[in-house]
């Protein structure tokens, strides 16, 4: 169904319930407590749900903008928005636990997304109530693995024209959610990811099928259906029931080679891996296949240079969430070396380094470097409550504190037995609780929160952080004794302004977010005048919306331009603006900018005014050359229209 036919149906649905356009309606708002509840409930999905909030926030955030998380009745539970839009929240009584039914509030996008679970945008005079006629609404449902809707994600504007691309980013984070609640779900089984193009298996567009060790599927997710239409994806199948290749065999070459192709019992092929396999070490016995020679690994006889970046990159490679980090840059490489012999003694390992230069995926290396047949178990040690932290990490026992889960229950040090823990942000731990990881560190054993006697713990432990702990440590904020114990074994994370691997970074995170593009050399040198602090995730953030506000198969200096005018344009934070400030459970977010101090950052680079400016000089001369033909004008630079005129505007 079309985005024009979605509308006219929800307009008939409103006209038979009643409503007229000028109506005034109050929002429907549930208590305080049933808010609580409803979020503890889908506390697994709001978690999976956050990073998501804060990326499509900063993807799409402007003047009087706000992002929003849903349940499936369209109660809003989570939100980001910036000040501006606090204001028109404010004006119309819009807040945290309130309900948007479409039968009360008309067409709306939460509204009219939970009820016909699909993708809706409803832009300004789409609304069916005048009030809401000045907002832009997007929405997409977000599905369990048995196919129910289980959330939405909402994205508001305030202002005008219709953002084209708006709808798009936020159904590509609904299905980001989506699949890593997959994942979450069947973290104990195996998950086998497919696509018929071997670079699509770790995306959005990659079908999901989880399995017990047997074979016997347990669940699928909805492009997994899709892919496989016409076959029986039943609970208790099998998975000889659906491909060709038989499980063993499957199992046999994943482990050997990381994927296989299989054909399904029409006769598509697809390319294959399984995530998990851990689970595969104590019931499966891997049988040597002919033409094949052992994978290399990092170990202390790898001195060629070239071969431990081939080594790094193959085990970097974590089926868990597709994750890969490039190390072709020598100081890396040489930093890599010397970790085998700590991984082989569980020696506790520091990794620094700046936000975003991919601790927890160097982290899962490790992990994988290790061969432990345990979890990784990654914890964030600032966002857990600080009365909390240690009954999260350590576990508590029977009546260990008031409204503590009767029988006591598992910390997540039990959940890690036998595998790694990996500790971020380390620099967030109390005092109280350093002094309790220090001594699992020392004799591997640990005592839940009002318990008598020590559990023993063989555990890997990795803890990361951004912050210099040099600097705590004589402030007093973190203890010099943990900090040496840590710090004998660490690695320094290079920001990716130092890394001569650049261009192998930058192409390789573009294939992943579209194989079909290609990023040209003039492009790859755009790119590189800029600073990245945020480092690889920011590159991934910007070369994700640069596919999304750009058309073609190859990425050229024209494109890079484009995408970082397109981001002043739709308000997108300056990269060396502060980062957005999660919404409290009571209120919008509001996130502090500071004011830029000039027109150019330290090092000579365009600010978000430099390039403001630079459009707005573009778009003159272009008006002059073409006589003000605003349609030329607009297809010459890559703009719309609007954007032409607001800048004319401007100029006047």
């Amino acid at each position: 169904m079309s985005q024009e036919e979605l509308i006219e149906h929800s307009w008939l649905r409103c006209s038979v319930a009643g409503l007229q356009a000028g109506d005034q309606p109050e929002l429907d708002y549930v208590s305080q407590t049933e808010l609580r509840q409803e979020r503890e409930r889908l506390e697994v999905i709001r978690r999976i749900a956050r990073a998501e909030l804060d990326l499509l926030y900063g993807q799409i955030s402007g003047t009087r903008f706000a992002v929003a998380l849903g349940n499936e009745n369209g109660l809003i539970m989570d939100a980001r928005a910036d000040q501006d839009f606090k204001r028109v929240a404010r004006e119309r009584n819009i807040r945290l636990g309130s309900l948007w039914r479409e039968s009360l509030q008309g067409t709306n996008a939460l509204g009219t997304c939970a009820l016909v679970q699909h993708p809706v945008l409803v832009h300004a005079g789409e609304h069916y109530l005048d009030r809401y006629k000045t907002l832009t609404c997007a929405a997409a449902p977000v599905f369990d693995p048995a196919g129910r809707i289980i959330a939405i994600l909402d994205a508001s504007s305030d202002s005008c024209p219709r953002p084209p691309h708006t709808l798009a980013l936020v159904n590509f984070s609904a299905k980001t959610i989506e699949m890593g609640y997959f994942r979450d779900q069947y973290q104990d089984q195996l998950i086998l990811s497919f696509h018929s193009r071997r670079e699509y298996r770790y995306t959005v567009s990659a079908g999901l099928i989880a399995l017990n060790t047997d074979g016997q599927l347990l669940a699928a997710n909805r492009q997994a259906l899709f892919i496989l239409d016409g076959l029986r994806l039943a609970e208790g199948s099998h998975f000889n029931d659906l491909f060709t290749t038989p499980f063993g065999k499957v199992i046999d070459r994943v482990l050997a080679e990381g994927e296989i192709m299989v054909a399904d019992h029409v006769g598509s092929h697809y390319f294959l891996t399984i995530e998990n396999t851990n689970r595969l070490q104590t019931t499966h016995i891997l049988q040597p296949q002919s033409g094949t020679e052992p994978s290399a690994a990092l170990n202390e006889e790898t001195s060629d240079e070239h071969t431990v970046a081939r080594s790094v990159e193959s085990a970097a490679h974590d089926p868990c969430d597709g994750s890969r980090f490039v190390a072709n840059d020598p100081q890396l490489i040489e930093r890599l070396k010397y970790l085998t012999n700590a991984v082989k003694r569980s020696l506790p390992i520091l990794i620094t380094g700046e936000t975003g230069t991919g601790k927890e995926v160097f982290a899962k290396y490790i992990h994988r470097a290790s061969e432990r047949a345990g979890d990784f178990v990654p914890v964030n040690c600032g966002a857990i409550p600080e009365n909390l932290v240690e009954a999260e990490l350590f576990g508590y026992v029977d009546g260990a504190f008031t409204g503590s889960r009767k029988g006591g229950a598992d910390g997540l040090f039990h959940q890690a037995h036998g595998g790694t823990i990996f500790l971020d942000e380390l620099g967030e731990l109390p005092l109280a609780t350093q002094v309790k990881l220090l001594r699992v560190l020392d004799n591997r054993r640990y005592r839940p929160v009002g318990g008598t006697l020590d559990i023993k713990v063989d555990i890997q432990v990795v803890a990361a952080t951004n912050a210099n702990l040099q600097a705590a440590v004589q402030s007093g904020a973190f203890r010099s004794d943990l900090f040496y114990r840590l710090s004998t074994i660490s690695i320094q994370l290079p920001n990716i302004r130092e890394r001569s691997d650049f261009a192998d970074l930058a192409r390789h995170i573009l294939a992943k977010v579209d194989p079909g593009v290609k990023l040209t050399r003039c492009g790859l040198d755009e790119l590189l005048r800029y600073d990245w602090p945020g480092n690889i995730r920011e590159l991934r953030n910007f070369l994700t919306r640069m596919v999304v506000l750009n058309d073609g198969e190859k990425i050229t200096r024209k494109e890079v331009q484009i995408t970082f005018e397109m981001a002043d344009l739709i308000g997108i934070p300056d990269s060396r603006c502060s980062s957005p400030v999660p919404a409290g459970p009571e209120s919008w977010s509001s996130p502090e900018r500071p004011a830029p101090v000039s027109s150019l950052a330290e090092g000579g680079q365009p600010t978000r005014q430099t390039r403001q400016r630079l459009l707005a000089e573009r778009i003159q001369r272009a008006c002059e050359q073409h006589h003000y033909n605003v349609s030329k004008v607009a297809r010459e630079i890559g703009v719309s229209r609007s954007t032409v005129y607001k800048y004319l505007n401007q100029s006047r």
